[in-house]
């Protein structure tokens, strides 16, 4: 297991990227930043581009839709990036909105 997630805040924007593989221990690493930065933030970012691999048997959209819920509820806006294949076809998979998810 090979991750790294990193916090960066700026002008009410706060940033979560994560880099490597995306499993339940990243998502916990995540969550937690979440919940510590999203009553202070005007929008979080969840930048998931450099995610290299997904734990396959990892809820991806109950994870996003969660986030997506404590967000709303905290007073912020949800944005989300993703890259790697797998991320992509599981959001759209659950019908999560393409307005949540920027891809490149």
């Amino acid at each position: 297991m090979l991750f790294q997630v990193r916090l960066t805040i700026g002008d009410g924007l706060a940033r979560i990227e994560v880099c490597g593989e995306f499993d339940v221990h990243v998502a916990a690493a995540v969550w937690a930043e979440v919940r510590e930065i999203s009553a202070l933030a005007d929008a979080v970012l969840l930048d998931l581009e450099a995610v290299t691999c997904v734990e396959k048997e990892f809820d991806v959209p109950g994870f996003v839709d969660d986030v997506q819920r404590h967000c709303w509820i905290s007073g912020c806006r949800l944005r989300l990036t993703a890259t790697h294949p797998y991320l992509l076809a599981a959001l759209a998979g659950q019908g999560v909105s393409n307005a949540a998810v920027v891809s490149r």
